[in-house]
């Protein structure tokens, strides 16, 4: 298979800090691959998944997407980087309160005009392509027009999973997505998500502290298993 993301030599220290919080010297992640990474708070996950979106920089090492190091960038060229060939599902979802959801969906071209792009080969608009994702992912027709400060934290926490697969990205992040969920719902999202990820080729790194839904992943880590530095500290 064909690497899609490649970690090598990988070392994060927080400034001050005695002990580097990151060491990790392999890891790799290949096209349309579902990864699951667990460990609990304090141990990098969030981290990881910075540096892996070139928010932060590491003290040494490489990540390479698609063959491109992240670090060889500047700033600005990562965070275009990160807007063109990533999506992002956070905890707290960080949606717009003021907007509904086909609106916050569509934010997720407003600043890459590759996924646009993407988005207006298949569909007819933007809001089209959002609202079939939004149905995809099971939201009701009468819920993708209200505010998202109308909507249960199951329905915001759609509105953020069709964000971030808007336009199609190589690479989903999701960071501790179904800690608000029942069991039920959990595996529900998690069937959604799959399929949308299956059905363009995206691959998902899936980051919790629940090890119980590493089963459903194609590979299961603790991140103790790939860092080799174990240090206390805070994951932010």
């Amino acid at each position: 298979m064909t690497d899609l993301l490649r970690i090598e030599n990988l070392k994060f220290r927080w400034p001050k800090a005695k002990k580097a919080l990151l060491y990790i010297e392999q890891f790799h992640l290949n096209k349309a691959e579902k990864v699951f990474l667990q460990g609990p708070s304090g141990s990098g996950k969030s981290t990881l998944l910075n540096l892996i979106g070139g928010v932060l920089s590491p003290e040494s090492g490489h990540i390479r997407f698609q063959g491109e190091n992240i670090f060889a960038k500047s700033e600005a060229e990562r965070d275009q980087f990160r807007g063109d060939h990533m999506g992002f599902i956070f905890q707290s979802f960080n949606l717009l309160p003021y907007l509904n959801s086909i609106e916050n969906v569509c934010l997720a071209c407003d600043f890459s005009k590759l996924k646009t792009e993407r988005v207006l080969s298949r569909s007819q608009n933007l809001e089209a392509e959002a609202k079939r994702l939004l149905e995809a992912l099971k939201l009701n027709e009468e819920d993708i027009y209200k505010k998202v400060t109308d909507l249960s934290i199951g329905q915001r926490q759609r509105v953020a999973t069709a964000r971030a697969l808007m336009g199609s990205p190589e690479l989903i992040i999701a960071d501790e997505p179904t800690s608000a969920l029942d069991a039920q719902t959990r595996q529900h999202f998690l069937n959604l998500l799959f399929t949308e990820c299956e059905r363009f080729q995206i691959s998902l790194i899936f980051v919790s502290h629940d090890p119980a839904l590493g089963q459903y992943f194609d590979r299961s880590y603790n991140l103790s298993e790939i860092n080799q530095e174990a240090s206390v500290g805070l994951d932010l």
